[in-house]
């Protein structure tokens, strides 16, 4: 990222991790909550997080109802984004 010469402006962190991805990344989202990032996540993730005491706000997938992740997207709500499809199929169409 800081090879491109570009930067981060802000805290605010969109989440949606594949339901085998969030073991993995659930220590490093607390690090990052515990570091004052506002974490935003689409169901599963949010679910996950709250489960395990880590405070998120809820969005929903772009093709849902509002708030959505287009929204927060196209409003510049977030600084940063973590999309990790379930699966990483090459010629499958996802939310993301």
């Amino acid at each position: 990222w800081l090879g491109t010469e570009q930067d981060i402006r802000g805290k605010r962190l969109l989440l949606s991790i594949g339901d085998t991805k969030k073991p993995k990344l659930l220590e490093h989202i607390k690090a990052l909550a515990e570091a004052g990032w506002t974490l935003f996540a689409t169901d599963g993730t949010h679910d996950l997080l709250a489960q395990n005491g880590i405070m998120s706000t809820w969005v929903a997938k772009a093709h849902e109802a509002e708030p959505n992740v287009r929204n927060l997207v196209t409003t510049q709500g977030v600084d940063l984004i973590i999309n990790i499809p379930q699966n990483g199929g090459s010629n499958q169409a996802t939310n993301g």
